[in-house]
């Protein structure tokens, strides 16, 4: 989540709080690939350090990504102690693939 949030804060110059986040659903609510290319893809690099609060398939830790850029055929993120202790992955998901790896999103801000 610190991760996250400093990729956020060093791409739009101010910290992460309540009044930035967009809540979905404080249960959360199912990701599937349209919703998050109707949330997140913009050819303009406006996601640019957008947060985001998710649940990963098949685990029961919320994780937090922040995109670094998007395209039609899906984004890269930056994320943190995902797949391994201490580990800072640039990743690149289909939005299909996304979708599956994070079904359950919580909030986010752009």
């Amino acid at each position: 989540m610190g991760f996250a949030k400093l990729a956020y804060y060093c791409t739009h110059s101010k910290n992460l709080n309540d009044s930035n986040l967009v809540i979905l659903s404080n249960t959360g609510t199912t990701l599937n690939t349209e919703l998050a290319k109707n949330l997140f893809m913009d050819n303009t690099h406006h996601n640019l350090g957008t947060y985001i609060r998710v649940l990963p398939k098949n685990s029961e830790y919320d994780h937090s990504v922040a995109i670094i850029n998007t395209d039609a055929r899906g984004l890269y993120v930056y994320h943190a102690n995902y797949g391994g202790k201490c580990l800072v992955r640039y990743q690149y998901y289909t939005w299909e693939n996304f979708a599956n790896a994070f079904p359950i999103i919580y909030h986010y801000a752009k």
